[in-house]
């Protein structure tokens, strides 16, 4: 009898823990009903695609350089930037001479916009150097610079340096690193 009672006993306690960890599952939540079907219209976002792997470009817009005097396009995946014929780009006009007078009024423009000449010189063509721009210096438009006296402007400058040139003599502009960038005979 003593087993009865503990095997009665051990089913009685299973039934209590296996009652235990069921769930009663919740009442189903009814969901009203619609009459009409709702044609809201969903904001589409527009996302530019990622270039693939390997490539510079998806799309045109992918290659823009910035420079207005290029034209963009996106050739498979290859960005092919195209200088557009008689543009003078802004963004990258080196500083060129427009024109020389060696005569009795001594004088040579310049023109750029917004170029640093750090350290460039002007020469002549034994290497003379006419004049050395200074350091963080920005020429922004036309800068004349004459050898005489006379009053300094933004445009106009005068180096109280008469007959430094000779009629016919050439005027070399050259970057910091010696290199001519531009030239005019006078």
């Amino acid at each position: 009898m003593k087993t009865k009672i503990i095997l009665l006993t051990l089913i009685l306690l299973t039934a209590v823990l296996v009652a235990g960890c069921t769930q009663v599952p919740a009442k189903e939540q009814e969901l009203p009903e619609t009459t009409e079907p709702v044609d809201e219209p969903i904001d589409e976002v527009q996302v530019e695609p990622e270039p693939i792997m390997g490539t510079d470009c998806v799309v045109d817009t992918d290659c823009d350089d910035d420079d207005y005097c290029t034209t963009e396009a996106c050739l498979s995946g290859e960005c092919v930037n195209t200088l557009i014929t008689g543009c003078i780009s802004k963004k990258n006009l080196e500083p060129y001479l427009v024109a020389v007078n060696l005569g009795d009024d001594e004088w040579i423009e310049l023109y750029s916009e917004q170029y640093r000449v750090d350290f460039w010189t002007i020469q002549n063509q034994n290497g003379t150097v006419f004049y050395e721009f200074p350091d963080t210096f920005t020429i922004n438009n036309k800068l004349r610079i004459y050898t005489e006296n006379g009053f300094a402007t933004t445009t106009e400058w005068y180096l109280f340096e008469k007959d430094f040139w000779n009629e016919g003599d050439t005027v070399y502009l050259k970057n910091v690193d010696g290199e001519v960038i531009s030239e005019m005979k006078g």
